[in-house]
């Protein structure tokens, strides 16, 4: 193994190097391949000179508070080639119902450690580490009373360096939270989870909490005053109510919050809620989703939408069709997008829309995005000139309802068509 051969020795050039670990971190192991992940001056893996990530997928991780931390790695030649044996060990030095520390032992981790040198390093990359929790309290006052929680991982290489701490990485600790808090009408309500890794608590104003959910779950409140608000903390990547019939309880939306946290779809998210207003300000999690399917479907009583990060969105099928009440839109990031298929559709009082929104979106299927709606004149105006600025050929636009567009749609129009675009619009 001629690439293996040790090449360089080593010479310590200053004495101020420290020992100890500042900060560790925790976050749920996914099993990502090869071309998910970039390493600084390699992409083959198991090459030993392949040393440092540079970018990995966007990860919402976990702080944890921890005293005691200490880590090592082994390596020991098998049959297979050289195993490193990496152990992470900390503890948590305050024992309380809300910690919940034994969920770690539910599936594997990955862990990020920082040194008192200043190097991120990422344990258990490709396979994950055990989690096993020894916890208990001392005789004295002053006894500790706390976990020591072990992660142990068995990795071909040594624990990764990461020069990609800062972009990659979104940090979720005591201080980020920020409840995801919603209005509804009834005596219950269920809560129907959508894709994701899910840890959550619920409360409510009647007195009503429940703690450590990672799935669906009914609330059955206990007061008669309504509507109920209902808080959620913890990590909630997104609802689904495709085939909930308490779809219509969920009135008002007051602030995202968590909401999104660790989702990369909202695909039927809020569908068929048609009693839902969104009065929230904040814009939630939605940095790392993709599709937005059918997310607000058919919720009619929508008046306006929220500013939300739809910079990665690439399936915008249907999101606010039958959205009948939305009568203005704000300019979102549409640069991703790529289908367009009824999107506006039925959205009969939608007057109002943004110039230059598509200016950076390479899609081409807008078919039947905006039928059935209220454009105005400047508004149809500027949806074409942006497609026609956005320079892609041979796609499909459909709208129709409210005003034709003027001589200056019209140029944008015939420019599309000159490019093999096939475009419906109000005549």
């Amino acid at each position: 193994m001629p690439n293996s051969l040790i090449q360089k020795g080593y010479k310590e050039d200053c004495k101020n190097f420290q020992g100890g670990i500042d900060k560790v971190y925790l976050f749920p192991y996914v099993k990502y391949g090869v071309s998910d992940i970039a390493f600084r001056g390699n992409t083959k893996v198991n090459d030993p000179n392949a040393q440092s990530i540079s970018r990995f997928p966007d990860t919402t991780i976990f702080e944890y508070e921890a005293v005691n931390i200490s880590y090592t790695e082994n390596a020991t030649t098998t049959s297979g080639g050289i195993e490193w044996a990496q152990d992470l060990s900390f503890t948590l030095p305050r024992s309380f119902e809300a910690l919940n520390a034994f969920k770690l032992m539910y599936q594997d981790y990955c862990a990020i450690i920082l040194d008192r040198n200043g190097n991120y390093r990422l344990i258990g990359l490709w396979n994950g580490g055990e989690v096993t929790i020894n916890a208990g309290t001392g005789g004295e006052k002053n006894a500790m009373n706390g976990s020591t929680i072990s992660l142990k991982a068995r990795e071909d290489n040594q624990a990764y360096f990461l020069t990609n701490f800062d972009t990659d990485f979104t940090i979720f600790n005591n201080d980020s939270i920020n409840f995801f808090e919603f209005s509804v009408t009834s005596s219950s309500f269920q809560i129907t989870t959508g894709g994701g890794t899910y840890l959550y608590n619920v409360t409510a104003d009647d007195g009503y909490s429940a703690t450590g959910l990672t799935g669906d779950h009914l609330i059955n409140f206990t007061g008669v005053s309504e509507p109920h608000k209902v808080s959620i903390s913890g990590v909630f990547p997104a609802f689904d109510f495709t085939g909930n019939a308490d779809d219509v309880k969920i009135v008002e939306l007051s602030n995202f919050g968590i909401y999104g946290l660790g989702s990369t779809s909202q695909e039927d998210a809020f569908n068929g809620c048609t009693n839902l207003t969104i009065t929230a300000t904040d814009g939630g999690n939605f940095e790392n989703v993709t599709d937005l399917t059918d997310s607000f479907l058919g919720c009619s009583s929508l008046t306006s939408f929220p500013f939300i990060d739809t910079s990665k969105v690439e399936d915008f099928n249907a999101t606010f069709r039958n959205c009948t009440s939305l009568t203005d839109f704000p300019l979102l990031d549409f640069s991703s997008g790529l289908y367009f298929t009824n999107t506006w559709q039925n959205c009969t009082n939608l007057k109002h829309f943004p110039a230059n929104a598509f200016d950076n979106c390479t899609a081409t299927d807008f078919t039947d995005a905006f039928s059935s709606t209220n454009l105005s004149e400047q508004s149809i105006d500027g949806i074409l000139e942006s497609i026609d600025v956005a320079g892609q050929i041979n796609g499909t636009f459909t709208q129709s309802g409210g005003d034709a567009p003027s001589s200056v749609g019209l140029a944008a129009k015939t420019s599309l068509e000159a490019k093999g675009w096939t475009i419906s619009v109000t005549t």
